[in-house]
């Protein structure tokens, strides 16, 4: 789950304002003197570049700019300027529908559209209301006001939109946002903070191995499909817990399919492996590899050893990859030419000189032609997954963000197919693991807005869709930096009014607790995605996004196991990888050379 949001988790003077808590000068310094960082839409995060400062008369700007270097290079940056800004605002308390007005201070150039979309959300995380005012900036700064009623919210969700016009040079700058409720600016109103926790259930105690799953546990995991979302990304004590939870299900549950958030193109390394003995993963083809995953694979595969082929438990990731013209390709000719058995026929040849060209438009006939003579080097799973996934990444386009926009109710389409065609049966049960904000049916918050993995899977299965979260107190997680190395860092401490430090009053190192009715209001909850960042808890409602809450309070994962990859030597296994792939092709296109 990608991530650009912060929030506050520390204690703050009581003379903070509104506009210094949630920036709504629009300083956007990320530093600790911010506690609620305004996002970026990542999926728009490249279109014309990154947020940057832009002088003005007056003061300095944030904002975004577009060159025309970009319109050379339409393929990464899109063919105009795109910004899409984001902040979540936790209100005062009024017993009544009040008056409320927005006023933005921006300006911009050559900018075709902006908007900016007001929800209105109450403790349940349900949107009461949604406004929105469309309007084009001058190039010197003024101020356009939307008048609402502030309708006993607790939430005010504002996103700010800009656009510019196609293949022109253009910029759009922030300079304030005022916010005036019953008469009175926002900043005259003390700054409200969410209420601390006080757990009045006990949760019940599970063994870190999950060897024997307590019944009231079994209980409430009894549906069809059961989505595990994890807190935070790359935090080994929660990928091994997962894991356990699943193999338990695998062995003991009829458990028939896992599905992973990964791309459906590059898991299929991970289902040949448990299911073909003779298959091999090598190191610079999946240089990813997370040592729990390798763990849990190794399990699945001693598992299906013992199984004829017709039960054999599969694997696959229902996500795809952002980058259509080279993600797909490289994953299907990576996993195609790492076959030991790979006959060199020129059928296949052919096909994956085809994907390589990022020839989308005759790659897919010809392989739905000649599918049946790649029979002898793909399986029956493989054929069918790779016709999917390719004619789905091409319905969708080449667009990122667009790809990037669309990327949960693809990962539910892929999610619908995998389990009609591997786990079709009522008591074949299936796992969906990934972040919370995948899995929740209500909210993706507080990533990008749309609807959740979760919500397809609610409107496909009903009641047969239970979701799950998974949280720690205290441990660590691997994550990106802003120096983009991929190290090892410790987790934040839970706040006191955190979901985490309610439980970590709890005697049980490992426990799973029950939402109940005293969950359904906002509170503070851990959420981190691929990045770090400086703050680490949000206000959701937990009792609206999921069944339960699996809590792990110490780390059981050795710490030192968990080895940072920096910057450099992750570009030198890309370019090992290049140089491999490239090998392949020079053969490849030797042979189809020969043939003519």
């Amino acid at each position: 789950m990608l991530l650009c949001y912060v929030y506050s988790v520390a204690q703050l003077p009581p003379t903070t304002t509104y506009t210094d808590a949630y920036d709504l000068c629009f300083k956007m310094d990320g530093t600790d003197s911010l506690h609620h960082h305004w996002s970026i839409d990542l999926g728009n995060a490249l279109r014309g570049g990154l947020f940057v400062p832009i002088p003005d008369v007056s003061r300095q700007l944030f904002g975004k700019r577009y060159f025309k270097k970009n319109v050379r290079n339409m393929d990464l940056f899109g063919d105009r300027l795109v910004a899409q800004l984001e902040q979540r605002i936790l209100l005062p308390v009024f017993d009544k529908a009040v008056d409320g007005i927005i006023a933005l201070e921006s300006k911009g150039e050559n900018i075709g559209k902006m908007s900016i979309v007001i929800d209105q959300i109450n403790q349940e995380e349900k949107v009461l209301s949604s406004d929105t005012l469309s309007y084009v900036p001058d190039t010197v700064l003024n101020v356009v006001t939307f008048r609402i009623p502030v309708l006993n919210a607790d939430l005010l969700n504002i996103r700010i939109r800009a656009e510019g016009k196609p293949l022109q040079e253009a910029y759009v700058a922030f300079s304030k946002l005022e916010i005036f409720i019953a008469g009175k600016s926002l900043d005259e109103y003390p700054l409200r903070e969410l209420p601390p926790l006080q757990l009045r259930q006990k949760g019940v105690p599970l063994s870190s191995k999950m060897e024997d799953i307590p019944l009231e546990l079994k209980k409430v995991m009894a549906a069809k499909v059961i989505g595990l979302g994890e807190a935070a990304h790359g935090c080994q004590d929660i990928q091994r817990f997962s894991y356990d939870l699943m193999m338990d299900s695998v062995t003991n549950h009829n458990c028939k399919l896992v599905l992973l958030e990964q791309p459906l193109s590059y898991s299929l390394f991970y289902n040949r492996y448990i299911n073909d003995e003779n298959y091999q993963l090598d190191e610079w083809r999946v240089p990813s590899m997370a040592p729990e995953i390798m763990r849990f694979l190794n399990r699945l595969r001693a598992y299906n050893r013992t199984l004829p082929s017709h039960e054999k438990v599969r694997l696959f990731g229902m996500d795809y990859s952002i980058d259509a013209v080279s993600g797909l390709a490289y994953n299907l000719f990576d996993f195609i030419t790492s076959i030991s058995s790979y006959p060199r026929s020129i059928e296949v040849d052919r096909f994956l000189s085809l994907i390589m060209q990022q020839d989308w438009l005759h790659a897919i006939p010809f392989f739905e032609e000649y599918k049946d003579q790649m029979a002898e080097l793909l399986s029956e799973d493989e054929i069918v997954s790779l016709s999917h996934i390719m004619r789905l990444s091409q319905s969708v386009g080449t667009d990122r963000a667009r790809r990037y926009a669309l990327r949960d109710s693809v990962m539910g389409v892929n999610a619908r197919f995998l389990i009609d065609r591997f786990a079709p049966a009522a008591d074949e049960r299936v796992f969906v693991y990934a972040h919370a904000g995948h899995v929740n049916p209500i909210s993706t918050y507080p990533s990008a807005p749309c609807t959740p993995l979760g919500g397809y899977m609610r409107a496909r299965f009903q009641d047969d869709y239970s979701c799950f979260l998974i949280t720690i107190g205290h441990g660590s997680k691997m994550a990106y930096g802003e120096d983009f190395n991929y190290a090892n860092k410790s987790l934040e401490e839970p706040p006191v009014n955190s979901l985490e430090a309610a439980m970590d009053a709890q005697s049980d190192s490992l426990f799973y607790l029950g939402t109940s009715p005293e969950l359904n209001r906002l509170l503070l909850a851990r959420y981190q995605g691929l990045y770090h960042t400086n703050e680490e808890f949000y206000p959701f409602n937990l009792y609206q996004r999921f069944a339960g809450i699996f809590f792990i309070k110490r780390p059981f994962v050795p710490s030192g196991q968990q080895i940072g990859i920096s910057a450099e030597k992750r570009t030198d296994m890309f370019k090992l990888l290049f140089n491999k792939r490239q090998e392949a092709i020079d053969a490849i296109n030797k042979r189809i050379q020969a043939l003519k």
